[in-house]
């Protein structure tokens, strides 16, 4: 039967119902908790100032000891090298709850175009203690690079949007440092570590911090995060994100995943915690 025809047989309400459906979809609430979370618990802006409190003490021991590195990529003798701080710019130092609130209830799922989209308007906040961490870094000597998540397109936009918050920008030298390809941060750490010591890490993903926890299933990654226990909080700094990230992928598999499936894939990724 052509589906005109059957949807001409529905009865009036289940029409009216349809067509208020088709018109004005409901929005995707199955991230309501982690949003309400990012964009209005006081416990967030706590977790953000504890971090920055914490590199702010690490910084002090980074500076006095010429053989601390906080990059898995840096190559041996980097003493003499001048010091550098790598961080993620996404809920590690610019608050994108505002895109993550307005996607909730516009019904539309993230995608490349729509976040540079949000990104072009660079009125992003800095999260708590941001700013004032990294320019005290910075009159310290310290060269801060901002190794992001966001395309080239979004470049010119990020900066606006550091420099709108007193970010520390390094003159003669490209210090946003966007993503090129799909291949993470760890060649764009790498090439920093070329030429810097690198003195602490800054994200809110795990692979801000390492390549070892890419495409890696949930119980590689919780023991990737144990066995770097000394780094935490000492070399690497993180900070909360219970909006998204690549836990959020892990627990799906890393497969893509159409967002109505999503919800039935995570209670699996959970019932597997459960061991039966």
């Amino acid at each position: 039967m052509p589906f005109r025809s059957a949807r001409l047989a529905l009865p009036p309400t289940l029409l009216l119902l349809v067509a208020c459906v088709a018109a004005d979809p409901a929005p995707d609430r199955s991230a309501l908790d982690a949003v309400v979370f990012m964009r209005t618990a006081a416990e967030r802006d706590a977790l953000c100032l504890q971090a920055f409190a914490a590199a702010r003490a690490a910084l002090e021991r980074a500076l006095a000891d010429p053989s601390w590195t906080a990059c898995l990529e840096q190559a041996c003798d980097f003493a003499h090298k001048p010091p550098a701080i790598i961080a993620d710019v996404d809920d590690t130092l610019l608050d994108t709850s505002t895109f993550e609130t307005r996607a909730l209830f516009e019904g539309y799922a993230f995608d490349d175009a729509s976040f540079a989209s949000w990104a072009e308007a660079a009125d992003a906040p800095a999260l708590p203690g941001a700013a004032e961490f990294l320019c005290a870094a910075a009159a310290r000597g310290v060269t801060v690079f901002y190794v992001t998540g966001r395309g080239p397109e979004s470049r010119e936009a990020t900066r606006r949007n550091l420099q709108r918050h007193g970010f520390p920008l390094a003159a003669g030298r490209e210090t946003v440092l966007t993503r090129e390809d799909d291949s993470g941060k760890g060649a764009r750490r790498a090439a920093v570590a070329e030429d810097f010591r690198v003195l602490l890490l800054l994200g809110d993903n795990a692979a801000d911090f390492g390549s070892g926890f890419a495409g890696k299933d949930l119980a590689a990654r919780r023991a990737a995060a144990r066995e770097a226990a000394g780094f935490w909080g000492e070399r690497w700094i993180v900070l909360p994100n219970a909006a998204y990230g690549d836990w959020q992928r892990a627990a799906l598999g890393w497969r893509d995943v159409p967002p109505e499936q999503r919800p039935e894939a995570k209670l699996e990724a959970l019932r597997g915690t459960l061991g039966g």
